[in-house]
């Protein structure tokens, strides 16, 4: 999480705690109760607790705070100058976090028409993708990543989806281009590297998985899924001591290696 977005939440968790502070002292320590105060802080407490939380309306504004830092590599500078519109793209995440795919695409649709920048397409065009690879319309979401591609090319994340897309979609190849092309943009990602590796592990090349595999966990130590692939990547290898060695780990870090040891007892090394 951004040094501001953490900023912003001890904030708002420093005016709930004081709001709460001062109904406890007028009720429980206050010589004198002040009535009017009572009043005041306990109504601006709810007031503020409820806006802050969502809990009336589910939808929280620490949300968009939270979101717009899980993806500021995607958002970057989308709507900076068009407040309106960036509230609705928020909400358009918002409903896709929610798992509200449906709503969350009628929204981005909505906020697509006030695109003028190529930050603007890719955050609109990113989050539709994503909604539509939840709901398995693969094709559409292949669209949407092909559209912002014609934007911004340099996006590694984007990059990485459209890897995903076209793996989900058995186009092996063109997964691993994406992949590459996520890496060469963002070389230092645990998540491209991990996912170039297992691409290269589908198209049966486990010695170059092994490479992109390992630079994943060199990067991220606890990336579950890099961990799992290189158990996988050793076993196609004929390295049945490493084999064991990555299982263990994956169960360490919370991994069903019940099921790992099926696919792993499935493979025939090469």
């Amino acid at each position: 999480m951004k040094r501001n977005t953490k900023i912003i939440l001890i904030l708002n968790i420093a005016i709930i705690i004081l709001m709460l502070g001062i109904l406890i002292y007028q009720l429980f320590f206050a010589e004198a109760r002040n009535v009017k105060l009572i009043t005041r802080a306990g109504t601006l407490f709810l007031v503020y607790f409820l806006a802050m939380t969502g809990i009336k309306k589910k939808q929280s504004p620490l949300d968009y705070i939270i979101y717009a830092d899980e993806y500021s590599e995607v958002i970057g500078e989308a709507f900076k100058n068009d407040k309106p519109a960036y509230k609705k793209l928020m909400k358009g995440l918002t409903l896709y976090k929610r798992k509200k795919y449906d709503k969350a695409l009628k929204v981005l649709d909505e906020v697509k028409r006030d695109c003028l920048y190529s930050d603007d397409f890719t955050s609109v065009l990113y989050f539709k993708a994503c909604c539509h690879k939840e709901k398995k319309e693969l094709s559409k979401a292949e669209e949407c990543l092909k559209e912002i591609l014609e934007h911004n090319s340099e996006n590694s994340l984007v990059w990485e989806m459209y890897g995903e897309v076209l793996l989900d979609n058995e186009k092996w190849l063109a997964s691993v281009e994406a992949y590459e092309k996520a890496v060469e943009l963002n070389p230092e990602s645990s998540s491209a590297n991990c996912k170039l590796g297992g691409a290269y592990i589908k198209i049966s090349e486990p010695e170059k998985a092994l490479g992109y595999i390992l630079k994943a966990l060199e990067i991220e130590p606890s990336n579950v899924l890099a961990i799992s692939f290189a158990a996988v990547a050793y076993k196609f290898l004929g390295d049945s001591e490493n084999t064991e060695k990555y299982c263990e780990m994956f169960g360490k870090y919370g991994g069903d290696v019940s099921t790992l040891r099926i696919i792993i007892n499935a493979i025939k090394a090469v």
